[in-house]
């Protein structure tokens, strides 16, 4: 489903130099703009969707910016009881870049 979404965004919003806002979705009219949240927020969600083994999903969780925020306990006062304990050396995110033959 995330893949056809992402899909459809880029056949109706791609443009040369990037994306543009649709003034309407029914007849597919671009607008000169676009905004920058598109690619800060979209974008991330559209590549978390493809890359499910890029980030502990059972470790954060995600801000309204697709922000993935810690739920490990850090050992300071004021943690929710919920937080639980990670290892350290454990990062949010994993690399997006892999070694290859």
């Amino acid at each position: 489903m995330g893949r056809d979404i992402f899909d459809r965004i880029v056949d109706a919003a791609k443009v040369d130099v990037g994306f543009a806002h649709l003034k309407d979705v029914r007849t597919g009219e671009h607008d000169d703009a676009m905004e920058s949240f598109f690619l800060a927020e979209t974008l991330k969600y559209a590549w978390l969707l493809a890359r499910p083994d890029a980030v502990d999903f059972d470790g954060v969780i995600f801000n309204t910016e697709a922000h993935p925020l810690s739920l490990c306990r850090r050992g300071r006062r004021g943690d929710l009881g919920r937080a639980r304990t990670c290892p350290s050396e454990q990062p949010v995110l994993r690399s997006a870049v892999t070694d290859s033959p």
